[in-house]
């Protein structure tokens, strides 16, 4: 089993707020076994997340041998899935101490040029220390956005990372001759790595659907569409926000009507490790997909120098 140290930043941003806790589900999930310390920011964040969700982590309390800083430190876990062992150590061998205990190391940035360590960026400073101790060393960068401006087709091209949220939705409207039609909407929220930059990647698409018959068969036709557009870059692991009890029965069921269509939402749901089906009140999925696109574009949470941007699947 893979022994993963995760740090990080003291001052989390936002963004690594939202992105930490399913990114640790995944590397749980992947079978690594995470490793932390007492740290603020970050490491506190990550002791905080698993005890309050009973996942397992080992932590390591480092005192000094006064012990005058190590009062306002102390992990006080809840969960017996924490173990908490303390390390009595001073502050310049803690990275050899970890680097004997890890296999690998992961380091959470709010910012590309925040932090300094011993005069230099801290970006530097740990890719040296993990050279040094021939230790593999990961750094990750989450922020809101990369830059001011970020073109839809570089976005969508991007490979992503972490887990990804697909919203569906569909209502039937009276159309020509009695005949009835639907209409369809899908919103994604993925994080795109673009550069050394992890940032959301966020859109929704509408659809007229044609002859359908259930609003089980309209909203499989979304969820079919949202996965062909992750299908070049999947993430770890995907969640289906969906307000239909029986979705999920219908996408895996052998026999009953549009086989074909389920076929292919299959096929396109076996290449993941884990897919979860969560089930909502259908007002709670409409909040989060937004307006109809004919009266709106309000396609991302963080803010924009340029607003006339039409979103990532337009």
């Amino acid at each position: 089993m893979t022994v993963t140290y995760l740090t990080g930043t003291r001052y989390p941003s936002s963004a690594l707020k939202y992105f930490l806790p399913e990114y640790l589900e995944i590397l749980l999930q992947r079978g690594e076994s995470l490793l932390t310390t007492n740290k603020p920011g970050v490491d506190a964040l990550i002791v905080r997340h698993c005890d309050q969700h009973n996942l397992p982590l080992q932590v390591y309390e480092f005192a000094c041998d006064s012990g005058d800083d190590f009062r306002n430190r102390r992990v006080k876990a809840k969960s017996e899935t924490v173990q908490v062992q303390r390390v009595v150590s001073p502050s310049w061998q803690r990275f050899r101490n970890l680097a004997d205990r890890a296999d690998k190391m992961i380091f959470f940035h709010a910012g590309k040029t925040r932090g300094t360590c011993y005069g230099m960026p801290t970006l530097t400073a740990f890719e040296l220390a993990c050279q040094k101790r021939g230790i593999d060393g990961e750094q990750l960068i989450v922020q809101r956005q990369q830059k001011a401006w970020v073109s839809e087709t570089e976005l969508r091209s991007s490979p992503t990372i972490g887990a990804a949220h697909i919203f569906v939705n569909s209502r039937f409207v009276p159309g020509l001759e009695g005949k009835r039609h639907a209409i369809g909407h899908f919103r994604i929220e993925t994080w795109r790595r673009i550069g050394e930059i992890i940032q959301p990647g966020e859109g929704r698409r509408e659809f007229v659907l044609p002859g359908v018959s259930s609003r089980e068969q309209a909203l499989l036709h979304m969820l079919h569409q949202a996965l062909l557009e992750l299908d070049t870059n999947r993430p770890q692991r995907i969640t289906i926000h969906h307000w239909s009890k029986r979705l999920q029965a219908a996408a895996y069921a052998k026999k009953g009507d549009y086989p074909e269509l389920r076929a292919q939402v299959r096929d396109l749901l076996d290449p993941y490790p884990q897919v979860i089906w969560q089930y909502e009140n259908q007002t709670d999925i409409l909040h989060r997909i937004g307006k109809p696109i004919s009266q709106g574009q309000e396609l991302w949470y963080h803010k924009r120098k340029i607003q006339a941007y039409r979103g990532l699947y337009q």
